[in-house]
């Protein structure tokens, strides 16, 4: 019996994380950055989805309908990097300042190691060349 467990533990581990891995676009990525896509997914689906369709899996759409443009339309642009999303999401999210800031980011508040996990997590969402 104990054999068996053991042989469908590594089953687990051979065959299933990979296609979650896959599924969540984070195949081929190191532990620390699967962790902190897998966390930037999830601060997404909290802090962001009321704005923008931070996920295909989402369960409701936007308050703002398609007028912010989703993780995905974010990802794809020309030019964006870590440095670039950075520079938008502090310029329009994170500053207390900013005059174009929502009702939804006024109340929702992240520190920047979340800030790093969301970027990380926009970026799987780039689709292949």
């Amino acid at each position: 019996m104990r054999d068996f467990a053991l042989y469908a533990a590594l089953g687990a581990a051979v065959f299933i994380a990979p296609a979650m891995a896959q599924e969540a676009g984070t195949a081929g990525q190191n532990p620390s950055q699967e962790s902190a896509i897998r966390a930037g997914h999830e601060i997404a689906l909290e802090s962001c989805t009321g704005c923008h369709v931070a996920s295909p899996q989402q369960e409701f759409r936007p308050v703002t309908g398609d007028a912010i443009p989703s993780f995905e339309d974010i990802a794809n642009r020309p030019g964006v990097s870590v440095v670039s999303l950075r520079e938008a999401l502090d310029r329009t999210h994170r500053n207390k300042d900013a005059p174009q800031r929502t009702s939804i980011s006024t109340t929702t508040s992240i520190s920047d190691v979340e800030a790093s996990e969301v970027i990380a997590y926009i970026l799987t969402q780039k689709r292949a060349p």
